[in-house]
């Protein structure tokens, strides 16, 4: 081979060798990327104090109010002062950004409430927990006026002894055997099986069994088959004197306790505290009809400003207040049932329902509470109807003629 050609192949060789050592060579690691986490921002709050404004029924409830408001400024993390309004003996709201309220006083109030949004509502941690009955009895004409802390039932306090005398051994299911087992206590002992102190309360809660509305602007909403059926059981339970008014509360417990006259009696479970463990007394909810509906009186807040960063402090003190745990600190403190759901599934609540035997069987109708929001207008109806009432009662016109006087008396004595 010529000298050229030779040096030419050991070049190419040489080449072809580079080559192999070069593909055999390991590769140098890629670097791995650092990834940089940002921690979020802590969101800084404008400093803001809202007025709580309250009516609380006794010094319990007070002191309970102000330890909860309290402990809200000490924990809270959004920049919030609360400072409460202890407005019990001349009320006055004029300074006051939120307001703790019966939802009774929602027709005075109207004019000063500033009705919930209802992305607002929905944006409390414990909306979806909150009970829908307590929630519809703080609604007006599509409006949210407050949301509901706590509610009490009715309970029916009964004489044990006294009915087991004439064979009732226990508390009527239903109206009929209402009819049935006072009818038995009248004829053996000349007494009343069911003591009250509210007629028209009695009418709206038969109304509510039987699916049948009370009151609207333009008038009474039962002049109706239902309403008519509702009249007549009505007049048949006051005339036969199954049913007995008494001028108070006081008058009706001591008609029960001291005078022992008469079976039972109808009032809030959180109102009357007895000596349960007394065989003559027991606890019982109360008869039904078509549907399960229980009168209730409910406590809620409602939001009285407008101001955007006041309804941020607003919804934070009310976010607290609506947390299982300080939910549960006001029914317990309060002797009520919880507006939050999931209070029902803690020890603490339990243990307490288990202590207070009016207060758990008052548990058992929550799920069918009822309450109609009246405004000043139905509020002004109603007073002429229960005047008009009580005055029909008593004579022997039959349910249509009692359901024409009641319209014409809620219009003022004018069609």
């Amino acid at each position: 081979m010529p000298a050229a050609w030779l040096l030419l192949f050991c070049l190419l060789l040489s080449a072809c060798g580079g080559e192999r050592e070069r593909q055999q060579l390991p590769l140098p690691e890629e670097e791995e990327e650092e990834v940089i986490i940002e921690e979020p921002e802590a969101v800084s709050y404008p400093p803001v104090t809202i007025r709580f404004a309250y009516q609380a029924k006794n010094a319990e409830e007070a002191d309970l109010l102000e330890a909860l408001t309290s402990a809200f400024n000490d924990s809270n993390t959004q920049n919030v002062t609360v400072e409460t309004i202890r407005a019990d003996a001349e009320p006055d709201f004029s300074d006051a950004d939120l307001l703790l309220l019966e939802a009774r006083e929602l027709a005075g109030m109207r004019g000063r409430i500033v009705p919930f949004r209802e992305e607002l509502t929905q944006s409390l941690p414990s909306y979806a927990q909150l009970n829908p009955s307590l929630c519809g009895m703080f609604r007006m004409n599509g409006e949210i006026l407050a949301v509901p802390l706590a509610g009490e039932a009715e309970v029916f306090f009964c004489h044990t002894a006294l009915l087991e005398e004439t064979g009732v051994t226990g508390v009527p299911a239903d109206w009929d055997a209402v009819l049935r087992e006072g009818r038995k206590l009248r004829e053996e002992k000349r007494l009343p099986l069911i003591g009250i102190t509210d007629r028209t309360a009695l009418l709206e809660l038969l109304l509510a069994q039987n699916d049948c509305a009370y009151l609207a602007d333009e008038g009474i909403l039962f002049d109706n088959a239902a309403g008519r059926s509702v009249l007549k059981l009505l007049l048949t339970l006051f005339r036969e004197e199954i049913v007995a008014v008494y001028e108070d509360e006081e008058a009706l417990v001591k008609a029960f306790q001291d005078k022992k006259t008469v079976g039972m009696f109808l009032n809030a479970s959180s109102e009357v505290r007895y000596e349960l463990s007394e065989t003559a007394v027991s606890v019982s909810t109360l008869p039904v009809a078509q549907t399960r509906a229980f009168s209730t009186a409910g406590r809620g807040i409602a939001l009285l400003t407008s101001d955007p960063e006041e309804q941020r402090g607003a919804l934070a003190f009310l976010s607290y207040l609506t947390e299982p745990e300080q939910n549960a600190n006001y029914a317990i403190g309060t002797g009520r049932l919880p507006a939050v759901n999931s209070v029902y599934e803690l020890p603490s609540y339990r243990n307490f329902l288990a202590a207070d035997t009016a207060l758990d069987t008052a548990s058992s109708a929550a799920d069918a509470f009822f309450f109609t929001a009246r405004s000043e207008r139905q509020e002004e109806m109603h007073g002429r109807l229960a005047q008009a009432l009580e005055e029909a009662l008593p004579g022997e016109a039959d349910a249509e003629e009692v359901i024409q006087t009641l319209r014409t008396a809620v219009h003022g004595g004018e069609e």
